[in-house]
């Protein structure tokens, strides 16, 4: 069982991944992965986020290899473009943890939210 799938099982609170992100629910789920909204607790306002999650289906190490740094690349991607356009959410963080790779972005529900009822 994966970290991710620990703290979405009911034990949120007891596994943390990177020990930092809490998991709050699943938003979605692939062939790929599952994408989680989760709060940074070493924060001090707790803020929210949202974490994906990549499952390579692979045990070959080379194909891994690969496939992580692709993941490091796509993550330099994602914080530059973050940084300058405001459609694209923020990247907080890139981690590995137990051969699973994950992106902490921005959460964008509330201000999505907020911008649908002000319509």
């Amino acid at each position: 069982m994966t970290t991710m799938q620990a703290a979405g099982d009911g034990a949120t609170g007891r596994s943390l991944l990177g020990g930092r992100y809490q998991v709050l629910r699943t938003l979605g789920r692939g062939g790929f992965g599952e994408t989680f909204l989760a709060k940074d607790l070493q924060m001090p306002s707790a803020r929210e986020c949202v974490i994906k999650q990549l499952k390579p289906l692979t045990h070959d190490s080379a194909t891994y290899t690969l496939i992580r740094d692709r993941f490091a690349r796509e993550a330099e991607v994602l914080e530059k473009l973050g940084e300058r356009s405001p459609q694209i959410p923020r990247l907080y963080a890139y981690l590995s943890e137990g051969g699973e790779f994950y992106l902490v972005q921005r959460s964008e529900e509330r201000r999505v939210g907020k911008e649908c009822r002000s319509r």
